[in-house]
């Protein structure tokens, strides 16, 4: 979620990407005996999409300084 993180805030192809498929992959992992949370998969596959149609469409943050 962390790196997916990062994928939102600075949108780029390559590492959007990237995240993408690394939360895929390990969403698959997820053992529901041991662990009943999944929010953190599910969060991470949505703001790893999230920056990649920021960057589609061209979008970027307004940051205030």
């Amino acid at each position: 979620m962390i790196i997916s993180g990062f994928a939102f805030v600075f949108p780029q192809y390559p590492f959007s990407i990237i995240t993408l498929i690394f939360c895929i992959v390990t969403f698959f992992t997820f053992d529901k005996e041991k662990e009943d949370n999944p929010w953190t998969f599910i969060m991470g596959i949505i703001l790893s999409l999230l920056g990649l149609l920021m960057f589609i469409t061209g979008e970027v943050h307004q940051l205030i300084i």
